[in-house]
C-alpha cells in the first residue's frame, strides 16, 4: 500500500474566484470535495475541522475558512480514521512569508494524532488521511496525500521535509 502520493493539482485560485471566494494569506482550510463544488449551497466540511482550527489557533498558525458568511454542513466521521482532516492549502505568497509553515503544521497535526491514538497499539493503529495542496509557484499547485496508519505518519513529515529542502535548493 502506497502511503504517500503526489500529483499535480488544478488551479484552486480559479475555482475559488469562480465561486466568489478570495484566496487568503494563511493556511486555507477547504471543505470536502472542493474540487467538484458547483455552488456554495453544497459546502461540507469534515467533522474534525474545528479540532484542526483549535490546534492551529493554539499554535499561532494563521488559518482561514472559505468565508465567514458562508453556511456549511459538517460530515460526521463514521470511519476508522482517528480524525477526519480537512483539505489544507498553502499559497505561494504565504509560503514565501512563512517558509516553515507546512512543516510546522504537520508537526502540530502529528502531535495531535499521536495523543489521539494512545489507546491503540502499533499493529492496530488508526488510519489517517491528510491532503495538502501547495502552490509551488504562482498558479501552479501540487497535491500531497498521506493515507495510512498513524504509526507511520512520521514518514509523511520526513517526506515533506525533503520536498521542502529540495524546493529551497531549486529556488536558490
Amino acid at each position: 500500500m502506497e502511503l504517500i502520493k503526489t500529483e499535480g493539482y488544478p488551479n484552486i485560485r480559479l475555482k475559488a474566484e469562480k465561486l466568489g471566494f478570495s484566496v487568503p494569506n494563511s493556511v486555507w482550510i477547504l471543505p470536502k470535495g472542493f474540487e467538484q463544488l458547483k455552488d456554495t449551497s453544497a459546502i461540507l466540511y469534515d467533522a474534525d475541522y474545528d479540532t484542526v482550527i483549535k490546534i492551529l489557533r493554539s499554535n499561532n498558525i494563521p488559518y482561514s475558512l472559505l468565508d465567514a458568511n458562508t453556511s456549511f454542513s459538517k460530515l460526521q466521521n463514521n470511519s476508522f480514521e482517528i480524525l477526519s482532516l480537512p483539505l489544507l492549502v498553502f499559497t505561494y505568497e504565504f509560503l514565501k512569508e512563512n517558509p516553515e509553515i507546512i512543516i510546522q503544521t504537520i508537526k502540530v497535526l502529528a502531535d495531535l494524532l499521536r495523543r489521539q491514538s494512545k489507546p491503540y497499539t502499533k499493529e492496530n493503529s488508526p488510519n489517517v488521511n491528510l491532503t495538502i495542496i501547495k502552490e509551488e509557484k504562482p498558479s501552479s499547485f501540487k497535491k500531497y496525500v498521506y493515507n495510512g496508519p498513524e504509526s507511520s505518519f512520521e514518514k509523511f513529515l520526513e517526506y515533506m521535509k525533503s520536498v521542502d529542502e529540495n524546493g529551497k535548493k531549486r529556488d536558490s
